[in-house]
């Protein structure tokens, strides 16, 4: 993979310009991706640019195949931030490697481009990190929904391979008072606001290509920290207003399949693990244990997390997707015809056989009802 390294500048603005300090020794990388949001873009850095920290932090954005728009918007609108130029969309874990790659901070901080920070948000999340116990690998962020409702409070996988985040839909006081809202250890903390140590990242190998495009590559990372000895914590403190979807939106049907084929690698990767994860109903501090199995084979380069193998992994995710579609459509074929035949039977049966029909059908429900 290449990429061009440049600072954003321009002697042209649109709007309020978004400019970074310079930087000599950042304790803390941000990485961002941006892909099609230009708007919400701006306005994450805008906010980011607010933060409050003791120290330097330095701002990498990552163009992941940019539009002209989005591209346009950090050339002009943006200083002081690293630009790494990804011509082609290498997903969201190829994404932050290469980010990863240029980032010079102790930590490294993933923030997605539909998010807006508070002031504090990443001061906290470095002092966290900071005045830990030794053991501490990653600190994930609260993420909070627009109406101001909790959208994350730290998540559990469950034994389907489900996940389920703490809190969701509850006001902070519902949080608060169901106990979402302290520092713990989790299952694993979304990629849209995560805080790791770079050395960390670099040692478990970063994002792993298997689970491009898209999903469960920060579920997979959060557990090979945590198989590597080290917890992943949820910051309560150190809170993020996230867009959830809104730098995912477009092919529904192929969000569907990215998703399911993600989710069928994971469970595969961890079944050991999966196979005694706590139920959904759990004690918060119940967690999974992904010590239960050997140590993981990754796909990328452990010393330099954007170079991966040589692999064929465009390929194969497009061989997957024309599979998983000709699937569905002989699903819907079959049952179309299947519908079909259903039909001709009614019609063969005449007004008497259609009620005899459906007088046999209730009589069927009810006896499944009663031995339920």
């Amino acid at each position: 993979m290449s990429a061009k390294v440049t600072a954003a500048a321009s002697s042209r603005t649109m709007g309020a310009m978004v400019e970074f300090a310079p930087t000599t020794s950042p304790i803390a990388s941000v990485v961002v991706l941006a892909w099609k949001l230009s708007t919400p873009l701006v306005a994450c850095l805008r906010s980011l640019r607010a933060s409050e920290i003791d120290g330097e932090f330095e701002v990498v954005i990552v163009l992941n195949g940019a539009n002209a728009a989005t591209r346009s918007a950090v050339a002009q609108r943006v200083r002081g931030a690293k630009v790494v130029d990804l011509e082609a969309n290498v997903g969201y874990g190829g994404g932050c490697n290469a980010g990863a790659l240029v980032a010079t901070g102790k930590y490294i901080v993933l923030l997605n481009d539909d998010t807006l920070v508070e002031r504090t948000w990443l001061s906290t999340l470095v002092t966290a990190a900071e005045t830990a116990p030794p053991g501490i690998g990653a600190v994930a962020s609260l993420l909070m929904n627009p109406d101001g409702t909790v959208q994350e409070a730290g998540s559990r996988v469950l034994r389907n391979a489900g996940t389920m985040a703490f809190g969701r839909g509850l006001t902070l006081a519902q949080a608060q008072h169901s106990g979402f809202l302290s520092r713990r250890p989790i299952d694993y903390g979304s990629g849209a606001a995560l805080l790791m140590l770079r050395q960390t990242f670099v040692d478990v190998g970063g994002f792993d290509p298997l689970f491009e495009p898209a999903y469960f590559e920060d579920v997979d990372l959060c557990f090979r920290i945590r198989r590597a000895g080290f917890d992943v914590v949820l910051e309560p403190s150190a809170i993020v207003t996230h867009i959830s979807g809104g730098s995912t939106e477009g092919d529904r049907r192929f969000r569907d399949f990215a998703f399911e084929r993600s989710r069928s690698k994971f469970s595969s990767r961890w079944a050991t693990v999966l196979a005694h994860a706590p139920k959904a109903g759990a004690p918060v501090e119940s967690l999974c244990d992904p010590q239960l199995i050997a140590e993981v084979p990754i796909l990328v380069d452990r010393k330099s997390p954007d170079r991966i193998r040589p692999n064929t992994v465009a390929l194969a995710i497009a061989q997957d997707y024309q599979a998983w579609l000709n699937e569905r459509l002989d699903r819907i074929e079959a049952n179309a015809e299947l519908v079909t035949r259903r039909l001709a039977d009614l019609e063969n049966r005449g007004p008497i056989g259609i009620l005899r029909w459906r007088v046999g059908l209730w009589l069927q429900r009810r006896r499944e009802a009663r031995s339920a």
